[in-house]
């Protein structure tokens, strides 16, 4: 019997998690919960009331697809009526919530992940390398938005959308490099624009890490061309991940892996997720642990921002 997983909103994430859903052996899409009558669901089975998919027991998992700001919440209520969770990206607003969710996670005995398919470019040996006290990293990431078309409804919200570019844009890059890099130690901020009170057009900053690593960054909407690039300078190594390529520098040999589909990532994060939720284990890379460092460093950002108004 196929693993059942409801989507849980209809915008353009909750879109992406169908068309994973359309080609996923062993699991397959229950419904979609979409309120929002104006939203065209077309041919998909639809339900109206995430309550009443929650008591439904034939749905085994919720995909969360909709504002950060309250998804935690609904996070909460879908783990105790026994349902594993995925959860889009960027997962919590603090760390604090992170600790609540991974709690009640243990108390319920259900999986929940992250959508961070990006993690699913990294092999076991750049997961491998280490990174010590010598290593300068430097991340760019330009995602062109105009900011009148992007940020309406809730992403004009703070508190709903946790922020702007940086937090739904650059999230998946600063993700990569806390993953690879550790746990974020302190953060200063160097320059920052906003289109409105708490939704940032552009981030720029340095990090370091626990480890003894730092890094510089900047996150942007405001140029046209569009750029994601994390550049890793280690004692003896160099990786760099540019647009889902990867290239390694390492004893005097060059490797370079093109990229591949972020479909098909997103397919490899679903069949961790999925093994994992039959198997009621936590995912291998998509756990809700494992985004602790890139929940930290956003909520470093957002305190900054609070702070400098």
């Amino acid at each position: 019997m196929a693993f059942k997983i409801a989507v849980v909103g209809y915008g353009s994430a909750g879109q992406q998690h169908v068309e994973v859903l359309r080609d996923l052996g062993g699991a397959e899409l229950y419904c979609v919960v979409e309120s929002n009558l104006e939203v065209d669901t077309g041919e998909l089975p639809r339900q109206y009331s995430l309550q009443d998919v929650l008591a439904d027991q034939k749905v085994d998992a919720v995909a969360l697809c909709l504002p950060p700001g309250g998804r935690s919440n609904l996070a909460h209520e879908a783990l105790a009526a026994g349902k594993s969770v995925l959860l889009e990206k960027p997962p919590c607003r603090t760390e604090a919530e992170l600790d609540l969710l991974l709690n009640a996670t243990q108390v319920a005995n259900r999986s929940i992940g992250i959508m961070f398919q990006h993690r699913y470019r990294l092999f076991d040996e750049i997961l491998n390398f280490t990174w010590d006290e010598s290593t300068t990293a430097i991340l760019e990431v330009s995602r062109p938005r105009n900011p009148e078309r992007y940020f309406t409804s809730w992403r004009q919200d703070p508190m709903l959308s946790i922020g702007g570019i940086t937090a739904h844009l650059g999230v998946h890059y600063m993700d990569l490099a806390c993953l690879l890099l550790g746990l974020p130690k302190e953060f200063q901020q160097i320059g920052r624009r906003d289109f409105m009170p708490g939704i940032d057009m552009r981030v720029a900053g340095a990090v370091q890490f626990s480890g003894g690593s730092t890094m510089a960054f900047v996150v942007t909407g405001e140029v046209e061309s569009r750029s994601e690039r994390l550049n890793i300078l280690g004692r003896d190594i160099r990786l760099t991940i540019q647009d889902g390529s990867i290239t390694i520098e390492k004893g005097g040999e060059l490797r370079h892996y093109s990229s591949e589909p972020t479909s098909l990532m997103r397919k490899r994060l679903y069949e961790d997720f999925v093994s994992a939720a039959i198997n009621q284990e936590q995912p291998k890379r998509c756990s809700l642990e494992s985004g602790r460092g890139v929940t930290r460093l956003l909520e470093n950002i957002a305190a900054k921002a609070v702070k400098n108004d």
